[in-house]
């Protein structure tokens, strides 16, 4: 019985744990169960310690046999060595509790001290020196023909990044009106079975190359060789770098065809990455995705993949300057219509053409000034995606950082309006103990609900409100006024804006429609155009908010991005009375711009 009773107190326990204590539930859960199934063993110890004859199937936990299933008790036997007989006046024995079992420690977990000075030099330039000669032969990684990464910060206060090669342990830089110069080397590995002799910079790791403490690369987990990439597989594979705690650019090139989520420290910083988008998207060469200012700690930096594709071809790891100031970072958070789809467009295509999420063309809208994380994920809401990569931001993400999030489409079909509130709500909260800043923002309107809020079907100029949907963004509404965040009201702009344009020009524009065919493929998800529409939405109420020097409830201000030109936009189309009209609004400029493809000049293929 006292055994049931601590087990039930446990997970009773466990039962009133806040959303935010989530991530620590495996942690406690797994605790919990070996302190219940231990119970069993300290009652039998005292008193079943002498026969030394069981009929049943045990568990070894320290050393103690446990019954599986029943104890003899309860199945109406006595123990042969307990006495049925009245209890003499001696003392009984207080069962003494084993140790419990401490979890094995990963290689991963285990810190890494590291000396700085191999990573990373900052040069004092004397004034009036034109070049300077550094001596990096005694830096990590150092091999010929290694490749360093030279920041320069100029008399007038800019910065100059570029990349060079050594030479007989030495590179030679050229420090016209510098002030100071920072080196640090940049680590290029491919993985597997290379088709092409891998360059003199690039470190060629095959599945074998384990990682140990004593190296300073190398896979951890079952891992196959590829053709040009290996294959994760099994439990917690993954590829460790010992380096110094910082932020690191990260460029992943992928050996797969399918989407992965990808993960440094074991926390999400890219999902989807690789999914084939439809609307005319085809052909799929290998996937270049790059992490601006990953966070690594602990002496180590870690990749690991999840979902459908565990093929790494190739990294390329550059520590983010310590020089220059961290740009201010938006992550995002949402579903299909904000995830990124490959291949990454050439030209823009024709309006109704190419699946594209918000997400993906927003950095067309902020420059790069501001760097931008999509986590964007497909079939998620609120709950699934805070599962799958809330812990990415909580991790990545510095004070003074934005999430910008936007839900309310599947939350429908997966969970309630309460549930989604309760979700928002807990995200925005952890957001705001680390400094980061939230920002609502209600889903779009799409021609697939173009239906009132009470699910009427809508003729061609009625402004749609969603339908089932329209409940999901009034939840968002409400839990922005509950907690004093900025809120985006997309779904009210578009609203107003779709019923002008109406619902034939939305479905033919900003989703997918094949004017081959004359067929709306797609009146859900959005195409290039309908992404843009979006991303220029958001993009021009943040540029007002920052612009209005608007609070939230706690003081905080959008301040420190950068957006391009405002500028008139003019849609021409045909109205509700068959005649040419022009449909005038002031957004930021876009200007093309590939999203997560790597600033640096050249990244491993």
């Amino acid at each position: 019985m006292f055994h049931y009773i601590i087990t039930l107190l446990c997970f009773g326990y466990m039962a009133g744990s806040p959303i935010r204590e989530k991530r620590r539930r495996s942690m406690k859960i797994r605790n919990f169960v070996l302190f219940a199934a231990l119970i069993p063993a300290l009652v039998f110890v005292n008193g079943c310690s002498g026969s030394g004859k069981s009929e049943s199937i045990g568990h070894q936990i320290n050393d103690v046999s446990v019954e599986s299933e029943a104890s003899a008790e309860s199945k109406g036997e006595v123990p042969t060595d307990v006495s049925t007989e009245a209890p003499t006046a001696e003392p009984t024995a207080t069962p003494t509790a084993a140790p419990t079992a401490e979890p094995e420690q990963k290689l991963y977990e285990i810190p890494r001290e590291v000396n700085e000075e191999a990573y990373l030099k900052i040069l004092d330039v004397p004034e009036g020196t034109y070049t300077l000669t550094a001596d990096v032969s005694g830096m990590a990684c150092y091999k010929e023909g290694a490749v360093y990464q030279v920041t320069l910060l100029k008399n007038d206060g800019s910065f100059e990044e570029f990349d060079l090669t050594e030479a007989d342990g030495k590179i030679e830089i050229n420090v016209k009106d510098a002030l100071k110069a920072e080196i640090s080397p940049v680590f290029r590995f491919v993985f597997g079975k290379r088709t092409n002799t891998p360059e003199p910079s690039e470190i060629n790791v095959q599945a074998a190359d384990k990682y140990t403490l004593e190296n300073d690369y190398g896979f951890l987990g079952e891992v196959e060789t590829l053709k040009n990439g290996v294959h994760f597989k099994g439990t917690e594979p993954c590829f460790i770098v010992r380096v110094p705690e910082g932020f690191y650019n990260v460029t992943l090139i992928k050996a797969g065809d399918s989407r992965s989520l990808v993960l440094i420290d074991g926390e999400a910083l890219g999902c989807n990455v690789g999914i084939q988008g439809a609307g005319g998207r085809r052909g799929l060469p290998p996937v270049e995705y790059y992490m601006e200012d990953a966070l690594a700690s602990d002496g180590t930096l870690r990749l690991s993949l999840g979902e459908k594709d565990f093929n790494p071809g190739s990294l390329e790891i550059r520590r983010s300057s310590t020089l220059k100031p961290r740009k201010p970072h938006l992550y995002l958070a949402g579903d299909s219509t904000c995830s990124a789809y490959y291949p990454l467009e050439s030209a823009e295509p024709q309006s109704g053409r190419f699946q594209t999420g918000w997400g993906q063309v927003l950095c067309h809208y902020i420059t790069d000034g501001t760097a931008i994380t999509n986590l964007g994920s497909g079939g998620t809401c609120a709950k699934t995606w805070h599962d799958i990569a809330f812990g990415g931001v909580l991790h990545h993400s510095q004070p003074g950082d934005y999430f910008i999030i936007m839900h309310g489409i599947n939350d429908q079909s997966y969970s309630s309006v309460e549930e989604m509130k309760q979700y928002l709500s807990s995200m925005i909260d952890e957001c705001r103990e680390k400094g980061v800043i939230p920002v609502l923002c209600t889903p779009m309107q799409t021609a697939k609900f173009w239906r009132s809020d009470k699910g009427k079907d809508l003729s061609e100029f009625e402004a749609p409100l969603g339908g089932g949907k329209a409940a999901f963004m009034k939840g968002i509404r409400e839990v922005a006024k509950e907690k004093g965040t900025f809120l985006i009201d997309v779904a009210a702009i578009t609203s107003e804006q779709y019923g002008i344009l109406g619902r034939t020009y939305v479905a033919h524009n900003y989703h997918l429609y094949n004017t081959g065919s004359g067929k709306e493929e797609d009146t859900l998800h959005l195409s290039y155009a309908g992404a843009k529409n979006v991303a220029s939405i958001i993009a021009t109420e943040l540029y007002r908010l920052q612009e209005a020097g608007t609070a939230d409830s706690l003081g905080k201000r959008v301040t420190g991005l950068t957006f391009n030109s405002v500028r008139t936009e003019t849609i021409t189309y045909t109205d509700k009375d068959g005649n040419e009209s022009e449909y005038k609004t002031e957004r930021i400029t876009g200007i093309y711009r590939p999203y997560a493809v790597s600033p640096f000049k050249r990244a491993v293929e």
